[in-house]
C-alpha cells in the first residue's frame, strides 16, 4: 500500500530577432512515505539500513521531461536518493519530503510515483487531515490514486493527461496561506478494514491556515559585494536613458572654466537633456512639419542603402552556409551494442543550456509572477508534439510557426535598424551603418510610439527590390535561415551549420559548443520576465544587451571554468555525445565571444550593471546584479529607472538622496509605525523632524523599503523576493485586507507600492 506525506516546499527564492547571428527557508518538513509491511528478517540478514547510501541523483529523463510537462513546473532541484536507509527506519518502502525522494533498496519502481508527489508538494495544494506523533498529517487516497496516474503517465511519456487536481499556474512555490510541515499518510493497518492511525478532523470549516512566518534570503541584497537593488536616482535614471537610446545622447558639455584663485569654485554644469529626433516637429507649424518629413525620407533612402550594403556583403557566406551540414536536430538512435556515450542532438544540448540557467537564475523566477505562457518557457525543449517549443532551423515552415508570422522577412529588417554596426558587415568607415544615421537623425525610440517608423522603413525595404536579385524579402529570408538563432512567440530555434573542413569531428564538436552557447542565450531570451518585454520598447540594449550580459556572466564566470577543469563532466558529455574525448579539450571549451552586432548592446547594459563612462557621455555609478536581474527575471523595471511602458521615471530624488516611502492606511502613529516598520520609533524620529502621531502621507524610513507590484504577483513572491517573511509583510501593509478564512491577500492592483519592513 502507497503511503504518502506532503510538505509544503520551500520558496525558491511580431517577429523579432531575439537572438543572434551564427530560496525560502522552511521549518523541518515532514516526510512522504510509500509504506508496506516489512518483511520478516531471516537468519544471517544484512540490515542494509546501516549500510551507506550512494550519493543522490536528478530524477532521470524521460520522467523529469514528463512530470515537468504535465505539471507546468520546473523540477529543477530534486534528490533521488537510492538505496537510502531512511524509509526502513520509518517502516516504509520509499518517501518524498521537499526537494528529496528516499527510496529504499529495490524501490525504483515507486520513482514516478513519488515524483508526483513532490509536484504535489510544489503546487502547494496539501491541507492537514489529522496527526500522527504530533506531525500533522494528510490521507487524502485522491492525491495517492492522482500520484499513481499522473507518475505513471509522466514515464510512459503522455503529453495531455490532465492532473485529478487544478494545475498550479505559478512558478512551483505553494499557494498563499498553504500550510507547511504536512505528512501526507496512507499506512496498513494492524488488521481488518482500514481505519487510520488519527482521526480525521470534525466536520466544519477549517481554521484559517497560519501566515508563514519563516525569512528567506534576500534577493533584493546586493551580490559579490555590489550595490543593493533599489530605484536609482532621478541623474543616474538620466544616464540609463542614454544607455538605452544611446543616438540620443547629446553632445558632452565643455568643462567649465577654472574658478579664480581664492573665489568658489565653479558650478558644475547641467546636464543637458536628450536630442530630439529630426523626424518629429517640435512645433505644430507647417515649415517644421514639411522638414521633419524631409528629415524622414532622408532617414529612409539612407536606411536602405545601408541595407543593401550589409545583405550584399552577407551573400556568399549565406550562400556557403546553407550547404553546410547540420548537427542532427534530433539525435540519433545509438547502435546496437555501441560504446561510448550516446548520440545527441541540438534539442539535447539545449536542455543542457536550459539546466545550466535553471542552477543560476531559478530562484529569481521562481519568486516571479509567472505567467502560464513564461513557465511553459521555463519548460524543457521538445521538438514535436503539442508542446513543441523548439524548432528545425532549416525549416522556412517551422519558423514561421515560431515566431506566428507568415512572412519572415520583414522582421530582418526591423533588426537590422538597430544591429547593422560597424564590424558586423565589412570594417568601420568602409561604409554608413544604420546606426550611424540613427545618430545622425537622433533617433530614440521615446519619439517612435510602437516603433511606428521603424516597422513602416522594414515592411517597405522588404517589399522593395533596391539589393539586385534575388530581390530584398528572399535575401532577407536566406540570411535569416542561414545566419540566425532565434527565438518567436512559440519558442527558439538554433543555428548548428558548420564548415567540415580537414576535420570532420573537431569541427562538428567546435559547432556544439557554439550551439551550447547560443542556446544559453535564446533561453535566457524565454526567461525575460514579460514586464521587462513590454517595456523594452524594441532597444537594442533591452532586447539584446540584457539577454548578452546574462549570457556572457553565466558562461565566462561559471560554466566554461567548470568545463575546462573537468568538473562538469555530464555537462560536457551531454553537449559533445558520441565525440566526446576521453578528457576535456580546453581548445574547445572556449569563452563566450559576444555577436558584433552586440558587443555596444552588452556594453551598455554592463555599464548600466556596473557603472562606467560611455562613449560621448560621462561617468556614472551602475544599479547592481542585484537590480538588473530584478529587472530582467521578475519584471521590475523601476530597478532600472523605467515604468511598466518602458519611459523614463520622473519625480525621483538625486542619486545618494534618502527617499521617502508611503505609509500605508492603517498604521495609528509612530509606535505602531515603528512595530510595524521593523525601524526603532527614536529612528523615525530622527530621520523625519518634527514628525508626530498625525502621520504624514510619506516618512523617511531608514533600513526598510518599498515595492512596486507589478501585475500578478502574490504576497508569497513579494515575501520572497524581499527576504522576508508574509506575516512581516502582512503586518507592515495592514491597508490590504485579509481573508478571515484563508488569511490570503486578494489580487494585487499593480503599481501598489507595498512597505517592505526593516
Amino acid at each position: 500500500m502507497r503511503q504518502a506525506v506532503h510538505q509544503k516546499p520551500r520558496t525558491p527564492a511580431s517577429p523579432v530577432r531575439q537572438g543572434e547571428p551564427a530560496s525560502l527557508a522552511q521549518p523541518a518538513p515532514a516526510v512522504q512515505l510509500l509504506s508496506e509491511a516489512m518483511p520478516p528478517r531471516e537468519p544471517g540478514y544484512f540490515d542494509w539500513r546501516l549500510a551507506p547510501a550512494p550519493p543522490p541523483s536528478g530524477l532521470p529523463q524521460p520522467l523529469r521531461g514528463g512530470i515537468e510537462r504535465l505539471s507546468g513546473l520546473s523540477a529543477a532541484g530534486i534528490a533521488v536518493h537510492r538505496d537510502s536507509p531512511q524509509p526502513g527506519m520509518l517502516g516504509a518502502l520509499a518517501f518524498a519530503r521537499g526537494a528529496e525522494i528516499h527510496l529504499g533498496p529495490g524501490q525504483e519502481a515507486h520513482l514516478p510515483h513519488e515524483a508526483w508527489h513532490a509536484m504535489q508538494q510544489r503546487q502547494g495544494r496539501v491541507s492537514p487531515t489529522g496527526q500522527r506523533g504530533g506531525v500533522a498529517v494528510n490521507q487524502d487516497p485522491a492525491l495517492e490514486s492522482e500520484a499513481t496516474r499522473m507518475g505513471s503517465a509522466a514515464q510512459a511519456g503522455v503529453t495531455a493527461l490532465p492532473p485529478a487536481q487544478p494545475r498550479a499556474t505559478g512558478s512551483g512555490a505553494p499557494r498563499s496561506g498553504a500550510p507547511s510541515g504536512v505528512a501526507q499518510m496512507q499506512v496498513p493497518p494492524p488488521a481488518g478494514p482500514y481505519t487510520g492511525y488519527a482521526p480525521f478532523p470534525p466536520p466544519g470549516p477549517a481554521p484559517a491556515p497560519p501566515v508563514a512566518t519563516t525569512r528567506g534570503p534576500d534577493q533584493r541584497a546586493g551580490i559579490g559585494g555590489g550595490p543593493a537593488a533599489s530605484v536609482p536616482g532621478s541623474d543616474l535614471a538620466r544616464e540609463i536613458g542614454f544607455e538605452l537610446d544611446p543616438s540620443s545622447r547629446p553632445a558632452p558639455v565643455a568643462p567649465p572654466a577654472p574658478a579664480a584663485p581664492g573665489g568658489p569654485g565653479p558650478a558644475p554644469a547641467p546636464t543637458p537633456a536628450r536630442t530630439p529626433w529630426d523626424g518629429v516637429p517640435r512645433l505644430p507649424l507647417m515649415p517644421l512639419i514639411l522638414h521633419a518629413m524631409a528629415m524622414r525620407a532622408a532617414m529612409k533612402a539612407e536606411l536602405f542603402a545601408a541595407y543593401d550594403a550589409y545583405l550584399t556583403f552577407k551573400l556568399p557566406t549565406v550562400t556557403a552556409a546553407l550547404a553546410r551540414p547540420r548537427v542532427d536536430f534530433i539525435a540519433p538512435a545509438a547502435a546496437p551494442g555501441a560504446a561510448g556515450p550516446a548520440p545527441t542532438g541540438v534539442v539535447d544540448i539545449a536542455n543542457a543550456a536550459r539546466g545550466e540557467l535553471e542552477r543560476r537564475y531559478g530562484s529569481r523566477m521562481d519568486a516571479a509572477a509567472s505567467s502560464p505562457a513564461q513557465v511553459a518557457n521555463r519548460a524543457p525543449r521538445v521538438a514535436s508534439g503539442a508542446g513543441q517549443n523548439i524548432f528545425d532551423i532549416s525549416s522556412e515552415a517551422d519558423r514561421s510557426t515560431m515566431t506566428g508570422s507568415a512572412d519572415l522577412a520583414p522582421g530582418v529588417a526591423w533588426w537590422l535598424f538597430e544591429n547593422d554596426v560597424p564590424g558586423a558587415a565589412g570594417a568601420a568607415g568602409s561604409r554608413r551603418f544604420a546606426t550611424d544615421i540613427l545618430a545622425a537623425h537622433n533617433y530614440s525610440s521615446a519619439d517612435d510610439p510602437g516603433g511606428a517608423f521603424r516597422w513602416e522603413v522594414a515592411n517597405e525595404y522588404a517589399a522593395a527590390s533596391t539589393v539586385g536579385r534575388p530581390d530584398n524579402r528572399r535575401m532577407l529570408i536566406d540570411y535569416r535561415m542561414a545566419d540566425w538563432s532565434e527565438r518567436g512567440t512559440g519558442g527558439i530555434t538554433l543555428q548548428s551549420r558548420f564548415d567540415p573542413g580537414a576535420d570532420r569531428n573537431r569541427a562538428e564538436l567546435q559547432q556544439r559548443w557554439s550551439t551550447f552557447k547560443t542556446a544559453t542565450h535564446e533561453t535566457l531570451h524565454l526567461q525575460t520576465h514579460p514586464a521587462f518585454t513590454a517595456a523594452d520598447q524594441g532597444r537594442g540594449t533591452m532586447k539584446e544587451g540584457f539577454t548578452e550580459m546574462f549570457t556572457v556572466s553565466t558562461l565566462n564566470t561559471d560554466v566554461m571554468p567548470k568545463l575546462r577543469a573537468g568538473t562538469a563532466e555530464p555537462l560536457r558529455r551531454t553537449v559533445e555525445g558520441a565525440l566526446s574525448p576521453a578528457t576535456p579539450d580546453a581548445t574547445l571549451l572556449t569563452d563566450r565571444a559576444s555577436p558584433t552586432q552586440y558587443v555596444a548592446h552588452r556594453a551598455q547594459a554592463e555599464r548600466i550593471r556596473d557603472g562606467g563612462t560611455p562613449p560621448g557621455g560621462t561617468a556614472h555609478a551602475g544599479v547592481g546584479e542585484a537590480a538588473v536581474r530584478a529587472a530582467f527575471f521578475q519584471g521590475h523595471v523601476e530597478m532600472i529607472g523605467l515604468d511598466p511602458a518602458g519611459a523614463q521615471l520622473t519625480g525621483l530624488p538625486a542619486s545618494g538622496a534618502a527617499r521617502a516611502l508611503r505609509i500605508p492606511s492603517g498604521i495609528t502613529g509612530l509606535d505602531d509605525l515603528a512595530t510595524r516598520s521593523g525601524v526603532a520609533r527614536a529612528a523615525i524620529e530622527a530621520a523625519n523632524p518634527g514628525i508626530t502621531d498625525t502621520l504624514p502621507a510619506t516618512a523617511f524610513l531608514p533600513g526598510a523599503r518599498d515595492h512596486w507590484v507589478i501585475a500578478g504577483e502574490t504576497r508569497a513572491g513579494i515575501a520572497a523576493q524581499n527576504g522576508v517573511s508574509e506575516a512581516a509583510l502582512v503586518r507592515a501593509n495592514p491597508d490590504i485586507a485579509v481573508n478571515a478564512a484563508t488569511n490570503a491577500w486578494p489580487t494585487l492592483t499593480a503599481g501598489h507600492r507595498l512597505l517592505i519592513p526593516r
